[in-house]
């Protein structure tokens, strides 16, 4: 297929020509396919985690190295993933004892779509390895294991050409073509070395930093997606991305500023995850009476105004659905006396209730222990539209204040002031806040 194909490339002047390279592209993905099923059904023992076992030969490369660089061309052909096979690990029982690094175990976790580095007990989500801890291990499968943790050089001419022919070495012994081994090598040695070959100059030191081999990784997967939050100590902002197999995209206002540690990354990213790979988002199971009025702002487009018989609870559902998903920027539901307000600014959101008869306003708490906790000399603010909102009042992920906000439904419709408090815990302040503040 290969042959075919360069012909055709070489021959330009052929009648359909790009028709007829369609068809062999198809063709030839089909054959990879086709020769990665018959590799996982000729051998399925899924405890033989070694690169010399050709199906996790191929699912390490897809899962362990998404930080390498110009990997897809090469695993898009005969090293592609394996689903299926790659369904052994769902269950997040497979820890592989590695070695000894500064007096603590490394373990490595292997998930779906995704592996995890523990080091002495603790979750590492950046490379902590130097390389002299690899360079004189002679087991191939412990060798790449380890890699995707190790810490990114300098631009040092003898230590590249060193690590690049370490790296050669152990790939030798895998079922690899010499053409495979190449384009391995230049993806891992262009990781190690932050984003560049050997004597690639960037003249802009910001480019540099923005690669950041270095940068926080956190993963986490749903049935059917896998997403990350990685953040740069040189930017101090998180960025929460889709994975895919040979590229990220990054999620709708996906962009986290002012996250100053690694401490708050990881906070902010496990929130993030943890309502993204939710199997549910919204439930208006708990909604005892129906609202009369619902309004819906999209972005870019006039309101969308429910009223009476339309507000049905699909229309509902919908409505909090499309919040979560920030494809709208306001949503409002009305009662008698009761009003819900949820709005979503930027990255940040926030829900309020308000009782017109009361005079009386609640803001869905994002951190009940710090407003708990907090003494009101200590509490930090925000700015949230044309005011300020408390820091445990502002959700970074609209998912999670649906997630928050439904099961409160059943409190909604009556005309009485709500309870702040629900099983023992807070979940709504009662400060005070001025109309122009939303």
């Amino acid at each position: 297929m290969k042959k075919l194909h360069d012909f055709y490339i070489h021959h330009g002047n052929v009648f359909r020509l790009k028709e007829i390279l369609a068809r062999i592209e198809k063709r030839e993905k089909e054959v990879y396919a086709e020769n990665a099923l018959k590799e996982d059904e000729a051998d399925q023992n899924y405890s033989l985690c070694t690169i010399n076992h050709r199906p996790f030969l191929r699912y390490w490369l897809n899962i362990g190295f998404y930080r390498a660089i110009n990997f897809s061309n090469v695993l898009k052909k005969n090293l592609i993933f394996s689903e299926e096979w790659a369904k052994c690990f769902a269950d997040q029982k497979y820890r592989l004892l590695l070695l000894k690094y500064k007096n603590k175990d490394i373990q490595i976790k292997l998930h779906r779509r995704y592996a995890e580095y523990v080091h002495g007990g603790k979750t590492v989500y950046k490379p902590f390895i130097q390389w002299y801890a690899l360079e004189n291990i002679e087991d191939d499968t412990l060798f790449f294991l380890l890699l995707p943790a190790v810490i990114p050089f300098v631009d040092d001419e003898k230590t590249y050409d060193m690590v690049l022919a370490c790296i050669k070495k152990h790939l030798q012994n895998a079922t690899l073509t010499e053409e495979n081994i190449t384009q391995l090598s230049e993806g891992i040695i262009k990781m190690l070395f932050c984003g560049r070959f050997l004597g690639e100059e960037i003249d802009d030191e910001e480019a540099v930093n923005e690669c950041d081999c270095n940068a926080s990784e956190i993963y986490r997967e749903s049935e059917t997606n896998l997403y990350v939050c990685r953040w740069s100590k040189y930017s101090h902002a998180l960025c929460f991305y889709e994975q895919k197999l040979y590229d990220r995209d990054l999620m709708p206002n996906g962009i986290y500023e002012n996250i100053l540690t690694e401490t708050e990354a990881v906070s902010l990213a496990r929130e993030l995850l943890t309502a993204q790979c939710a199997k549910t988002v919204a439930d208006i199971s708990y909604l005892r009476i129906m609202p009369e009025y619902m309004s819906i702002q999209p972005y870019g487009a006039k309101a969308e105004i429910c009223t009476g018989d339309k507000i049905t609870e699909d229309a509902i559902l919908d409505a909090l659905d499309r919040f979560s998903k920030s494809e709208i920027k306001r949503m409002e539901l009305k009662w008698l006396q009761e009003e819900v307000v949820l709005i979503n600014s930027d990255d940040k959101c926030a829900c309020f209730w308000f009782h017109d008869k009361k005079y009386t306003t609640c803001k869905l708490l994002y951190d009940e222990e710090v407003y708990c906790t907090v003494d009101s000399k200590y509490v930090t603010y925000s700015p949230f539209l044309l005011g300020k909102l408390a820091d445990y009042e502002i959700f970074r992920s609209p998912r999670l204040l649906v997630m928050k906000l439904c099961p409160l439904l059943f409190q909604f419709g009556e005309g009485n002031l709500i309870e702040t408090r629900v099983n023992g815990i807070y979940v709504w302040s009662q400060k005070r806040l001025s109309v122009w503040e939303i």
